[in-house]
């Protein structure tokens, strides 16, 4: 049976795992996921079938982007700074329980713990692939829509920051869309 629990600090070496090889490439991730686990701004839900994370969801405080956009952050900070926002950091769900309403529930629980920190809205950054696909599914029903934005070739600069696209590799050409959801009460 599948169980749903909070990622705890012994949880997190495995996510680190998980993201690096199913998500963004490079070993900055690791780092980046300990420094915001260290500085209380990282949380999150897990799946799992015995001792096996299956799926899990991730948020961090603030405006966090893949990789350093300073224009793109400084922009949505002014329309948005007012707001206390947390960031949908990454969501996973093993390949062989997607479509089972797996990453769908830990969004609904994530949400509720979102709710309990008192955050207003919520920052995504959905990874959106070269042939124009993007795997929304668990998301969709993410609440109230309150801003989008597409932009292309967002990814292409991830060398620089020693990461590479699960997709593309090096020679990224996805682009990305930023959607911004209202907490509801």
């Amino acid at each position: 049976m599948i169980e749903y629990s909070r990622i705890t600090e012994d949880d997190i070496e495995e996510i680190i795992s998980l993201t690096e090889k199913n998500l963004t490439e490079g070993s900055v991730i690791g780092d980046e996921i300990r420094n915001a686990v260290k500085n209380g701004r990282y949380y999150g839900m897990k799946a799992t079938l015995g001792n096996e994370i299956i799926g899990f969801v991730t948020n961090r405080d603030g405006i966090e982007l893949t990789f350093p956009h300073p224009e793109l952050e400084e922009k949505y900070n002014k329309m948005f700074g007012d707001k206390r926002i947390t960031t949908g950091d990454a969501i996973f769900v093993n390949e062989k329980y997607r479509r089972s309403g797996v990453g769908q529930s830990l969004v609904t629980k994530i949400r509720n713990i979102t709710k309990s920190k008192k955050y207003d809205i919520v920052f995504t950054e959905l990874w959106v692939y070269a042939d124009g696909d993007f795997p929304v599914g668990a998301i969709k029903n993410g609440g109230e829509m309150i801003f989008e934005e597409k932009i292309p070739m967002f990814y292409k600069d991830l060398p620089k920051y020693g990461m590479q696209c699960p997709i593309c590799g090096r020679d990224c050409k996805c682009s990305a869309v930023i959607r911004i959801y209202k907490v509801e009460d």
